[in-house]
């Protein structure tokens, strides 16, 4: 058995998350910031113009669904949401992380974790319920 196989989403992860500070500059939504004392002449820093990363979101509940899409969509991550295995397999675009609900008419997410790894395209795509 080897152990650097089961290390390979917890990398993309670990490096998708470096790219989330990078294109937010590391704040979190809704955090304070700290005072900083910067002269009136400081140029502002440049915004990155960077494509945020693709967010496969698999949620049956519509209300659920929506929410979680009005949190993460915007500057951090790019987000398709879908109602079940079905349409997920479906998206054309590889996504950089996938997320998805446990419980999904038919197929569940534990299912739809199995195949987006045997997925030749999909198989070195984070994903989780």
């Amino acid at each position: 058995m080897r152990l650097t196989s089961g290390l390979r989403p917890a990398r993309r992860l670990h490096a998708l998350r470096g790219r989330w500070r990078a294109l937010s500059g590391g704040r979190v939504a809704g955090a304070r910031e700290p005072f900083q004392n910067v002269a009136a002449d400081d140029e502002p820093a440049p915004s990155s113009t960077a494509e945020p990363p693709h967010l496969l979101l698999v949620q049956d509940h519509a209300d659920l669904r929506a929410y979680r899409t009005r949190l993460l969509d915007g500057d951090v991550w790019r987000v398709t949401a879908v109602p079940d295995v079905d349409h997920a397999l479906a998206v054309d675009e590889p996504p950089d992380l996938v997320l998805s609900d446990v419980m999904l008419p038919g197929r569940g997410g534990l299912d739809l974790v199995r195949l987006v790894r045997s997925h030749g395209q999909w198989a070195s795509v984070p994903a989780g319920c």
